[in-house]
């Protein structure tokens, strides 16, 4: 649990220092942005088809699609079950979209797989890859189409993240080794995944008072199912049936704080983010609490 927790306090401590510059000016509002639109667009990918490049093969894809077809039922099962909650927590309609947009998608894209790869290696990072594909594909999609209300359409499904997860998937299965100044940058870009992530996470938390933050109670609400309730279902759930790596891999990608894009993608088309700005900023924070709980008590 301390090796868990100095972790996860490792990226918090990025999140803190992207407030604090914000609050003194030297980091202004716009520059999320331009953090932002690096991550989605160079960061992330880079992490993503390094990771698909060097670990995927057809062995490896043959003996994998149990574990997608397992994140497919258990990311069904939150997607009706957030649903259901989120219209008994409130009647107003963005800011209920919000609600089930954090309970479905966690920060296990770029708070997620930087902690895990500095814990387990690249190794298991692939294994979360795999079981959480089905998880991006809906990030980027329906997700993105619940915040911003708007219609699911196939050029949405083409963007920077599942574009890098085909070309990495067939980079691996043909079993090319990634020459050396690829494999420099790829590295390098994907490094900046976690900080950058955490940063920007600051960043947009620091927009808003702590007051204006903190007095919505559905936040609290959500932050418990989003950190507790839901880890420790899917973890308790899945262990009888499942083998460890797919549990670690769903425990790992569950029970990580609500999802930066609460925040940015509202920002997209001017809605009031304080709702997605509190749930990232309370469930942040208590992430570094929580995720050694997890860790310690459902792959101990």
């Amino acid at each position: 649990m301390v090796v868990v927790f100095k972790q996860v306090f490792v990226l918090f401590i990025f999140a803190f220092i992207g407030y604090v510059l914000s609050k003194i000016g030297k980091v202004k509002s716009e520059h999320g942005t331009i953090l932002s639109a690096l991550l989605v667009n160079v960061f992330f990918p880079c992490k993503v088809f390094r990771s698909f490049a060097n670990n995927l093969s057809v062995q490896v894809l043959s003996e994998r699609y149990i574990t997608i077809l397992t994140c497919i039922v258990v990311l069904s099962v939150i997607v009706v079950f957030s649903t259901f909650f989120s219209k008994l927590l409130t009647q107003k309609d963005y800011e209920q979209r919000v609600l089930k947009y954090s309970m479905i998608i966690a920060n296990s894209g770029y708070m997620g797989y930087a902690l895990v790869e500095s814990l387990y290696g690249d190794a298991a990072l692939f294994e979360m890859m795999i079981y959480a594909m089905p998880v991006s594909v809906y990030t980027y999609t329906g997700g993105y189409c619940l915040l911003l209300k708007k219609k699911l359409t196939m050029k949405k499904l083409v963007n920077p993240v599942t574009v890098a997860m085909l070309l990495g998937a067939v980079w691996g299965i043909s079993e090319l080794e990634l020459p050396e100044v690829a494999e420099t940058v790829l590295s390098q870009s994907g490094s900046c995944t976690g900080p950058v992530s955490m940063l920007l996470t600051g960043i947009a938390v620091s927009q808003y008072k702590f007051k204006e933050l903190l007095v919505n109670r559905n936040i609290y609400i959500v932050t418990l199912m989003r950190l507790i309730v839901i880890p420790f279902a899917v973890g308790m759930i899945l262990k009888p049936f499942c083998n460890p790596q797919i549990v670690m891999s769903a425990v790992l990608v569950t029970c990580m704080p609500c999802g930066l894009n609460g925040v940015v993608f509202p920002k997209l088309v001017n809605e009031d983010c304080r709702t997605g700005a509190g749930l990232v900023m309370v469930s942040t924070m208590l992430a570094c609490l929580t995720i050694p709980v997890c860790v310690h008590f459902l792959l101990g």
